[in-house]
């Protein structure tokens, strides 16, 4: 019974030394993920200013004034923003799994107006 208790112990220990590797592991990983989404965000920023620069600057060469141009660029811009932003908001609705919540805790009947006796 010993042998088989130590042989028990051995293979915990050897498990959790495993889960403890693989948590490092995954932490590096999300490091690495977390470190390359704010990269990506950067350089797509970059990349939209550069669109936006680029728009400005049509809107200027075809006979715009500067400022009415880039108060275009910001019209647009904060167009653009609303629109994520309602996408946002609707979305955020699903967060609170509201459909299982439903079905946990079922509505109580409704009750209506009493009608009048006959």
């Amino acid at each position: 019974m010993g042998a088989v208790w130590h042989a028990f112990e051995r293979l915990v220990q050897e498990q959790l030394q495993l889960l403890a590797l693989e948590a490092e592991q995954a932490g590096r990983s999300l490091v690495w993920m977390i470190a390359c989404g704010i990269i990506a965000g950067g350089l797509t920023l970059s990349a939209w200013f550069g669109v936006v620069g680029a728009s400005v600057l049509v809107l200027v060469e075809l006979g715009t004034s500067a400022p009415l141009a880039l108060l275009l660029a910001a019209l647009a811009n904060a167009l653009l923003a609303l629109g994520f932003a309602r996408v946002v908001t609707r979305r955020s609705r699903q967060l609170g799994f509201p459909a299982t919540l439903r079905s946990l805790h079922p509505q109580a009947p409704r009750v209506t107006a009493a009608e009048p006796a006959p």
